[in-house]
């Protein structure tokens, strides 16, 4: 079921107030980074926030028979959450989160948090049946795999909103950011079996990515079929691209398809579609779009806020760190016992860096961030010395602390301070309550992106948010943008 734009308008001005909230504000712009540098005594009077409820929460807790990983505290938020979250979606899962509950006493600060957390971003339960789509499989994982199915399902619904009984079935696609070609050749199988007369071009900015693509239609015997370009896409190259492909023909029905439009390429995909409108050319027309937004941390200055309404309700601005936390899909943390030791050891990279990272700062002195960090990234020099380490590493804070000493030739203590220790597990709460918000910013983008494409259209087409994907299959961007024409316009 499609979420029409009077929904997400509706939707924006109680999320923008959370996401502006002093907490919310508060764990957007800290990183675990900015704290583990601490001294035990400053660690007792200040703990992470400077709030006395957080302080009395965090010394409260006993996390020595973890073997001072401090995973007690995270765990007992994220099974909050998910027990929340789980009214609200009715979603099933393999196992509970972790291996026994942790029950917890969360402060209210936390429980009142996460329930406005769930409440207000957006449901994220596929709405779309792809299982029974059959689509060429070879070279595709099975995220991939997912995607092109979901989108070709989707078609079959989106297909009788594009033509109109007595219309020649003539359509025109653009698949931008097109990589290998996988949707590309998909999306003209399913066409051509549904009796429509398509043509299909395929950009892409990587030339290393379109050679693939020649090289698999080439394999395929489809040659010819579908014209392909290498091109940086912008509003103004993309149109160009379109126009030179159309050449001289007429009325020509084009759609725009596109699964991963990263950073500002969704925005500029649709200020290509308003300029065409506004040019009223006889040659061609756009009927529909759909387009699957990712990576907002490469949007460029000024593409969020978008709509007129979203700019209306206050001064929005959301620091550099929301953009990344609003890949995080915390929601998946614990989908299956695989993905639940994913998790856990993801948290304690975070945590473990942390502490180690404000250890080498204190003695060097090091405690700026990298110049042009975005805040609350947790972008530090000592943190890009230290690099990846292998996963193994992380088994004990003892062999850890080993691997870095030996990378960094620097002699680091194998040993916790009892300051460390507590810090560990208010760290560890910090970040996964920051990850919990990251649903909620993709929300307030993906919502403001839908209210400013319908507030350019002016009712002309229609638009609406749709699940494409089940976010356990890896898809976390999950939520299409999708314009059609209205009823009795095609």
């Amino acid at each position: 079921m499609d979420m029409p734009p009077e929904d997400l308008r509706t939707a924006l001005a109680p999320a923008l107030a959370l996401l502006q909230s002093p907490l919310v504000q508060t764990l957007l712009a800290t990183h675990p980074n900015d704290l583990g540098s601490w001294t035990a005594a400053e660690s007792d009077q200040k703990d992470v926030f400077g709030e006395e409820w957080w302080c009395e929460w965090v010394s409260g807790q006993d996390n020595e028979d973890n073997g001072g990983r401090g995973e007690d505290l995270w765990e007992g938020v994220l099974e909050y959450y998910m027990s929340q979250y789980r009214r609200r979606s009715a979603d099933d899962y393999e196992e509970e989160v972790g291996s026994n509950s942790k029950n917890l006493k969360l402060p209210e600060q936390i429980r009142s948090l996460i329930d406005d957390l769930v409440q207000l971003a957006l449901p994220r339960a596929c709405t779309v049946d792809g299982s029974g789509v059959e689509v060429e499989s070879t070279g595709l994982s099975p995220k991939k795999l997912h995607e092109v199915r979901q989108c070709i399902a989707y078609m079959s619904t989106l297909l009788p909103k594009l033509f109109t009984a007595n219309e020649t079935r003539r359509l025109r696609v653009v698949d931008v950011g097109s990589g290998q070609g996988y949707l590309t050749r998909a999306l003209q199988t399913y066409l051509q079996s549904a009796n429509v007369d398509v043509q299909l071009l395929a950009l892409d900015f990587n030339e290393v990515q379109t050679a693939g693509a020649a090289k698999m239609m080439a394999r395929d015997k489809r040659d010819g079929q579908i014209a392909q370009r290498t091109i940086y896409i912008k509003p103004d190259t993309l149109l160009a691209a379109v126009d030179d492909w159309i050449g001289e023909d007429e009325e020509q029905p084009v759609l725009f398809v596109a699964l991963h439009a990263c950073g500002s390429l969704t925005p500029d995909i649709f200020r290509a579609v308003f300029e065409q409108r506004r040019r009223q050319s006889s040659r061609w027309r756009p009927v529909g779009v759909l387009a699957v937004g990712c990576c907002y941390n490469l949007l460029a200055p000024g593409d969020f806020p978008l709509s007129t309404h979203l700019r209306s309700l206050a001064p929005t601005t959301l620091p550099g760190s929301a953009y990344h936390l609003a890949a995080q899909i915390p929601a998946e943390w614990a989908r299956s016992p695989a993905a639940w030791a994913d998790s856990k050891l993801a948290l304690r990279k975070v945590v473990w860096r942390a502490i180690l990272g404000g250890r080498l700062a204190h003695r060097e002195n090091l405690q700026q961030d990298t110049p042009g960090a975005p805040s609350g990234t947790g972008d530090k020099p000592v943190m890009r010395r230290l690099g990846r380490l292998n996963n193994a590493v992380y088994d004990t804070w003892e062999t850890f602390t080993a691997a870095a000493s030996a990378k960094l030739g620097v002699p680091l203590e194998s040993e916790l301070a009892p300051g460390e220790k507590r810090r560990m597990a208010g760290l560890g709460a910090l970040h996964v309550l920051r990850c919990l918000v990251g649903p909620l910013v993709e929300s307030v983008i993906v919502a403001d992106r839908v209210v400013w494409v319908a507030e350019q259209l002016e009712g002309e087409m229609e638009v609406g948010a749709v699940n494409l994907f089940n976010q356990a299959t890896g898809s976390g961007r999950n939520v299409a943008i999708a314009v059609w024409p209205r009823q009795g316009d095609r």
